[in-house]
Parts: structure tokens; sequence; C-alpha cells
């Protein structure tokens, strides 16, 4: 296998748009490698690709201009491995240049994390410069779904004590040391529900003493703060 390890720098996220197409509609070797190194040439990383990798390449991407595939070389599909595998050690974190699902011919960028899902949404949550927002209740949950962020759809049909912290030892604990942070959370719950009390927001949960009002209110929070990532996520769901 070539090597790729030359000093490559991470591509800056803002020259990427999730789902920005690189190649469409072919699996050819040579317009594969016609269009990774279109690619690599836009993104300004033609100068840090090993010079074997290059040559290969641009041999391979000679005849991609041809109606007919001729004679490849025998390593045309190493060759693409190890092009892809250069673009996508340069990649911001949580990003990836991968085939579409559904479409095996046509590669494109993705944000794979849900931090970086988020950043590419400009959500408020995962800014570079934090702010008043700043909430370790949400750091945690989108530590929870960084690998899995479609799991937040759950919360669409369930909550955060079925789904992730299902034991009232542990949501006490969160309460006692997140509790300015989820009380924050929870306030933009009840504002969004038009609720004009804690109690109108915890209709419907059992509440018999203090530690039960604050297991619901952590539940609640949580969830909420879930949908809202969701919704970042997808505007128009």
């Amino acid at each position: 296998m070539q090597t790729t390890t030359a000093t490559a720098p991470t591509i800056d996220a803002a020259d990427l748009t999730p789902g920005s197409v690189v190649s469409r509609g072919t699996l050819r070797s040579d317009h594969l490698a016609d269009a990774l190194l279109g690619e690599i040439d836009r993104l300004g990383l033609s100068h840090h690709l090993p010079a074997d990798l290059a040559a290969d390449a641009q041999m391979l991407a000679a005849s991609a201009s041809d109606a007919v595939v001729g004679e490849l070389p025998s390593n045309d599909v190493e060759t693409i491995a190890d092009l892809f595998e250069f673009l996508n050690e340069a990649a911001p974190v949580g990003w990836c240049l991968e085939s579409l699902e559904g479409d095996g011919c046509e590669f494109c960028w993705q944000p794979v994390t849900l931090t970086a899902q988020l950043q590419a949404a400009g959500s408020c949550w995962v800014g570079t410069a934090w702010s008043d927002l700043q909430n370790e209740a949400v750091v945690d949950l989108i530590n929870r779904y960084d690998d899995y962020p479609d799991g937040l759809q759950n919360f669409e049909t369930s909550d955060w004590v079925n789904l992730d912290e299902p034991y009232t030892a542990d949501l006490l604990k969160r309460w006692e040391n997140q509790r300015a942070d989820i009380w924050a959370l929870f306030e933009a719950y009840v504002e969004a529900i038009g609720a004009t009390s804690t109690l109108e927001a915890l209709e419907g949960e059992t509440i018999e003493d203090p530690e039960d009002m604050a297991v619901a209110i952590v539940n609640r929070a949580m969830s909420w703060a879930a949908l809202e990532l969701l919704r970042e996520l997808n505007p128009d769901r």
C-alpha cells in the first residue's frame, strides 16, 4: 500500500459543506482519481500529497476523459483507497468523505459526529466562543450522543429516564452537580410549552417529595435539550 504519512494540514471545516459531492455516478477508478485529485487541489492539499501517490493518481486519472475505459494500472484500486485515506486523515474532526447511503456511486463530505453536525448547522451549543449558553448538562448530552447522532430521534417517543439515566441516584447526582444548568434548561422548557408554573410543566409526574420533583425536573430538562439539538439538526422536521 502507498504510504500517506506525509504531513497534511487539517482541512478547515468552513471549506466543507454537508453533502457536498466530490464524485457521483461512477465507480471507474480513473474517474474517481480525477475527482479526488480535483478535491485535493481545491482544498490546497496538493503539495502535501506524497509524490509516489500523486504520480500514480495522475497516471490513473489520465484516461478519465476516455469514453471507454482502457487498461488501467494494476494498482488502481489501491491508489483510490490511498486517496480517500489521505483526504480523510486531513478531514476536520468528525467529518468523513464517504459514499452516500443508498448510492454507492456518490461520494460526499459528511459530518458524522454530533459535534460536527451541530457545528455545521451553526448551533450555539458548540461554538468556539462559549458564552451564556455554556451548559455542562448539554455538554454531557452531546458527548453521550457524539458517535450516534441519530439516537436523538428516540427522544421523539421517549425521554431521558428511559433512554439514558434510569436510576434515581444518577438523576439526583446530576441535579446536585448541575443544578443551575438543569434549571436553565427546565426554564427554557417551561417557556417553550407555555406553562405558567413548575407544577404545570410537570403535569403527569408523581410528585410526593422534593426528590421526586428534582428527578422530574432533570428528566424534562434533559429530554427537552435533546429535542432542541435534534431540531437544530433538522429545522424543518
